[in-house]
């Protein structure tokens, strides 16, 4: 696979989920294409298409020499080598339908330089097949992203809604218990009311009943007894006198 390919999609799917970390097969074509190895090649196959390529290029009627043919299978063989090096984390990474579109570019660029090796495409002829798949592979990107953005941004309504669902939820709940905590001090405080009340109520009914109590009991005078009377009489000249005490 090309390494625009893989640039391609590391820039379009340059999104929060795919922002934290890079593709391991990136670095690697991107090693291959300053690789003095395939200066030969490259002149003719730019390896890199994202801007276009030169109308030389694109009309270079001429087929692939003994040297070329050399360079090229080292260069397919080591891309391969790239492109599997990142297998694994494009499969955890990037959603099953960019996968798919990249595996399906793969096999038709690949089948393409197979025909540039075997005699059957010459170099404009391959130029022009990898313009025109790169062109249908952009647009078929380009379209699982904005499916990918418009279900994220579906997604993100949805939690939205399920958070401010959960917030109120939350709010009704604190709402009934500040309002069951207030009827329970009200209850509290009228059941000491009425407490207070009885207690009232059962002092005034001790004290009137005792009031009713005294005035009831008869009222007795203690008489004293009666007091003993002692006569004294005593005789001087002749006359008696007598005292009663």
């Amino acid at each position: 696979m090309s390494k625009v390919a893989i640039a391609l999609l590391l820039c379009i799917l340059s999104m929060d989920s795919f922002a934290q970390a890079k593709d391991p097969s990136s670095d690697c074509l991107m090693r291959l294409k300053d690789d003095d190895r395939f200066t030969l090649l490259f002149a003719k196959m730019p390896m890199d298409i994202s801007k276009g390529q030169p109308i030389e290029v694109m009309a270079d009627s001429s087929k692939v020499s003994i040297k070329e043919k050399s360079q090229l299978s080292v260069f397919v063989k080591e891309g391969q080598a790239c492109y599997e090096s990142g297998t694994d984390w494009r499969q955890k990474n990037y959603p099953a339908e960019a996968n798919s579109l990249m595996i399906s570019y793969t096999v038709d660029v690949l089948s393409a330089m197979a025909d540039l090796y075997a005699g059957k495409m010459t170099y404009g002829e391959v130029a022009k097949y990898r313009a025109k798949r790169m062109a249908e592979f952009q647009v078929s990107i380009n379209s699982v992203v904005q499916q990918i953005k418009s279900k994220q941004a579906t997604d993100a309504a949805q939690a939205k809604l399920v958070q401010d669902e959960v917030r109120l939820q939350k709010e009704r709940l604190q709402h009934e218990s500040d309002m069951a905590e207030v009827q329970q001090r009200q209850e509290r405080e009228l059941a000491y009311q009425q407490q207070e009340e009885s207690r009232r109520s059962a002092a005034l009914q001790f004290f009137f009943a005792q009031r009713l109590q005294t005035q009831a009991q008869p009222i007795y005078q203690i008489q004293q007894p009666p007091r003993s009377l002692v006569t004294n009489c005593s005789t001087s000249g002749g006359m008696t006198s007598c005292t009663t005490r």
